[in-house]
């Protein structure tokens, strides 16, 4: 690993390089002020000049940095709100977690749950302000009962920002190894990922009872993190076992799902998409018992194809 805890910027360096990249920043508040179709431009730009602050200038620059930005967004106080606030945050997040060199599936889940958090709070802001229910607005919109849509709320904000976190990691992570930064890509948290995953299945499992809105929520991060564990799983150097156990796993899976969906009431029937997962637990365990208790060996890294 390279050493990234040095800043690359100092002093009188960091101070040009964090006001050049304010003068971009307000330059593009600004004509987004006047051109409002490039606001999705900015939702893109803005947290790749964050990141960039975060990672090559300490705390103090990128407060100048941030202020900066901040103060030219009151022109606009739905602009500043929607985008400006959400994309600095999400961008000064991407680069603190670059910096401390975890992996890029967490940063992507971590920027994707604030962007989350921001966006609900947003709502409930909107409700207060301009006394408008979003959640109702947006599925008439969509052609979807308002029950329905306020149950799913979460997941489809969830999605969102995921998406968008997805498309921010892909063009950070592109800029900032033009500028020889490296990245995580070591396979060396099965064990965590494993057990993050088991974790979210039993509290979806838990809410399924008692809140629909956070369970449904749950079954989207349930649904990341199982691509996850999907990924290491089918990396495995055993891929013939893998592929010998969890194939037969899914298709059971999906005759499971067809036959339970009859009986199931409507209301359940999404966290019947739980069962695929439970499957692939199934085979990360067999990992686990393969490498523990016949290989009597430790899960690193090394027994997972590289990421490429």
């Amino acid at each position: 690993m390279k050493n990234q805890n040095k800043y690359r910027y100092e002093k009188v360096n960091a101070l040009t390089f964090v006001s050049i990249l304010s003068a971009i920043s307000i330059v593009l508040v600004i004509l987004s002020y006047f051109i409002g179709d490039i606001g999705l431009l900015l939702s893109l730009v803005l947290p790749l000049c964050a990141s960039l602050v975060a990672v090559n200038v300490n705390y103090k620059y990128s407060l100048i940095y941030i202020a900066s930005t901040f103060l030219i967004s009151i022109i606009d106080f739905q602009l500043a709100l929607f985008i400006i606030i959400p994309s600095l945050i999400s961008g000064l997040i991407f680069g603190k977690l670059i910096r401390i060199y975890i992996q890029g599936y967490y940063i992507i889940l971590i920027d994707a749950l604030m962007l989350l958090i921001m966006q609900i709070g947003s709502t409930y802001l909107i409700n207060f302000i301009y006394n408008i229910n979003l959640v109702n607005t947006m599925a008439s919109l969509i052609k979807i009962s308002e029950s329905t849509f306020s149950k799913t709320y979460f997941l489809f904000l969830f999605m969102l920002s995921l998406i968008q976190a997805s498309l921010s990691y892909l063009i950070i992570t592109s800029e900032l190894k033009k500028f020889d930064y490296e990245f995580n890509e070591n396979k060396n948290k099965f064990i965590l990922n494993l057990s993050i995953e088991t974790s979210l299945i039993i509290l979806t499992i838990f809410f399924m009872f008692f809140n629909n809105k956070i369970g449904y929520l749950l079954i989207g991060i349930s649904f990341y993190m199982g691509v996850v564990l999907g990924y290491y799983n089918f990396s495995y150097y055993r891929k013939k076992d893998i592929l010998f156990i969890q194939l037969p796993l899914y298709f059971i899976s999906i005759i499971v799902m067809i036959i339970l969906l009859s009986y199931v009431e409507r209301t359940y029937q999404p966290y019947l998409f739980l069962i695929p997962l439970i499957s692939q637990l199934i085979t990360s365990s067999y990992i686990v018992f393969y490498q523990k208790i016949v290989k009597k060996s430790r899960i690193t890294s090394s027994i997972f194809d590289k990421l490429n």
